[in-house]
């Protein structure tokens, strides 16, 4: 039996139980007959402020950073330990997203300052995941998912991980390719040094200042790696907001029927 280790990344917030039976119904049933080992890496917040998402979702929304729990038995659980805002750690990005907006123009108009500081927050927890991810299991597959995705499209394995694999293969789902770039929000890995790979975005853009855009950076970090980046079919969910209110696909709107056509948590 193939062995799959599911990593959940990003700000948990108010995961719910639509929520999870989307996940259940979606990706879970698909993966059934496979050996899954879940993992979470994420901050303590207990509120959220998206100044790029305000008009969704408010201002300093209360979040339960623990509310993933009460539906998964993770096998290991990290906090990345940003929640600590007068850390070294969040001085530095803030300090750097400010010089590769004023030296090489902001990719997200008046927010470009606050959206690129939250990017290399979710780059930062990435590659503190990897660096401390030790596990004594051998994984066939490895599983990259933002922790607020609300699932609306079954995840079809067949072409990923019912066949054999390139190495250097990385599969991403087929939309959210935006500024010539790919889908940041999930990935899926046949090896461990592609996920260490993926994971090590934060220490590049650092070192190495350039314009920034989250998605056509990590196409790019991916190609100078030789990854070949593949789509996976068909695949396509949301995002759903602190306050439960889903998104379109773009993320940038509310879907008002999808989010009303199901029931409350």
């Amino acid at each position: 039996m193939k062995k799959i280790a599911y990593i959940f990344f990003g700000q948990v917030k108010n995961y719910a139980d639509r929520q999870h039976q989307a996940f259940l119904n979606n990706v879970a049933h698909p993966l059934s007959d496979l050996e899954l080992d879940y993992y979470l890496v994420t901050s303590k917040n207990e509120s959220f402020d998206n100044p790029r998402q305000r008009g969704l979702e408010g201002d300093g929304t209360a979040i339960n950073p623990l509310s993933i729990n009460n539906y998964f038995d993770f096998s290991d659980i990290l906090f990345d330990g940003l929640e600590n805002l007068s850390s070294e750690i969040n001085k530095n990005i803030v300090s750097h997203a400010k010089l590769l907006v004023d030296n090489f123009g902001g990719s997200w108009g008046k927010f470009s300052l606050s959206s690129t500081a939250n990017s290399l927050k979710q780059l930062y927890s990435l590659e503190y995941f990897s660096k401390n991810f030790h596990t004594d299991k051998h994984y066939d597959f490895y599983i990259l998912s933002r922790s607020d995705i609300f699932h609306t499209h079954y995840l079809n394995t067949k072409p990923i991980i019912r066949c054999e694999q390139n190495k250097n293969d990385v599969f991403v789902p087929s939309f959210g390719w935006w500024k010539s770039g790919c889908n940041d929000r999930y990935a899926i890995f046949n090896s461990i040094s592609g996920l260490k790979d993926y994971c090590s975005r934060y220490s590049f853009i650092m070192n190495n200042p350039e314009w920034y855009h989250a998605e056509s950076y990590l196409l790019s970090h991916l190609s100078s790696f030789n990854y070949k980046v593949k789509r996976i079919p068909n695949f396509r969910f949301r995002l759903i907001r602190a306050n439960g209110l889903i998104t379109n696909e773009s993320g940038y709107k509310i879907d008002y029927k999808l989010t009303n056509d199901l029931p409350s948590s």
